[in-house]
């Protein structure tokens, strides 16, 4: 458990860190709660060039996304700069993605690592996208918005 945070409501929101991917086989009830068994699922990396490529390429796409989306903490971004494992660098990067429970829930479902930071840079791209597409609507309605002040006094 990383941070635990209870909220005005009287929720209460924790953040964890998964250690391995499991597959969930049985749930075992408890006097006030479950218990989960699980087995282990193994990652496969994928060819070892195409990692290569595909982890600088996600990189340098997260650093400029970070650019554009502003609101990723730098703590995350060294983090990235600084993932040795692959399969690290592509969940930490997914994270911090503004991408939909199913997109994340199908990346956590990829255990091949090549496939994963290929999906996760599809992801970047198309989001880069939105995002560019927001940034000229932001800046043609402002330019609008100064003309039409502009145009009244």
């Amino acid at each position: 458990m990383l941070q635990l945070l209870k909220l005005p409501d009287g929720t209460v929101k924790v953040l964890v860190e998964g250690r391995e991917r499991v597959e969930i086989t049985d749930f075992v009830p408890h006097d006030d709660h479950f218990m989960a068994e699980a087995r282990v699922l193994d990652e496969t990396m994928g060819d070892e060039a195409t990692v290569a490529a595909l982890v600088r390429t996600v990189t340098e796409e997260f650093e400029r996304y970070v650019k554009v989306r502003k609101n990723i903490p730098e703590e995350v971004v060294t983090a990235v700069s600084e993932a040795s494992e692959p399969g690290k660098l592509a969940d930490l990067v997914a994270g911090h993605m503004g991408i939909d429970l199913e997109r994340k829930q199908d990346l956590l479902d990829t255990l091949e690592v090549a496939a994963r930071l290929e999906k996760i840079y599809g992801h970047m791209q198309g989001e880069m996208s939105v995002l560019q597409v927001e940034k000229k609507i932001k800046s043609r309605v402002k330019t609008q918005m100064e003309k039409t002040s502009a145009n009244t006094i």
